[in-house]
């Protein structure tokens, strides 16, 4: 499960929405309990299905470190805080949502746009100074910039002169 893969759950937590209130209303538990619980609930699989993951892109792509070294922890940890993140996202947007169409249709939107934001496809020097704000809340900006510390942290890049785009002399 990615990132908008955590939308798939919107169906569930809806159906949830209406025990959840009945069950708060009569005094069993706090919110906090309720989410908490959801999250709990879930690491198990996420923390499994992230690793199959990360064990299958790392040699693949060839990232920094290769498989099992610290490089190589450090970005299943931080893909599953960025699940945990999106988890969560979906939790507040079905919390505030009236029905299960609009969580499902309005999930999806909030994660483009922290896509969008985070600074992978526009660079955020690039974000307009009134849209800057999303780049701010968005959980993918620092999961983004975390990628990009594990890794691109000292590593040391050499080019010739002919290995310029545009070539030196043109």
């Amino acid at each position: 499960q990615n990132t908008m893969g955590a939308t798939e759950d919107v169906p569930d937590i809806m159906q949830k929405k209406r025990v959840y209130y009945a069950q708060e209303e009569a005094g069993y538990y706090r919110g906090s309990a309720f989410f908490l619980s959801q999250q709990v609930i879930k690491l198990p699989f996420n923390l499994i299905n992230t690793f199959i993951f990360v064990i299958i892109l790392y040699p693949l792509v060839g990232l920094n470190g290769g498989t099992g070294s610290e490089e190589f922890w450090y970005l299943w940890g931080l893909l599953n805080l960025v699940q945990l993140c999106a988890q969560a996202w979906v939790l507040f947007i079905c919390s505030l949502a009236s029905n299960a169409i609009s969580a499902q249709a309005s999930t999806p939107v909030g994660l483009v746009i922290f896509m969008i934001m985070c600074g992978f496809l526009i660079s955020t020097e690039d974000i307009p100074d009134y849209w800057s704000w999303l780049s701010t809340i968005s959980f993918l900006t620092y999961g983004f910039r975390g990628i990009m510390l594990n890794e691109f942290n000292d590593l040391s890049l050499k080019c010739d002169s002919d290995e310029f785009v545009p070539p030196s002399g043109i």
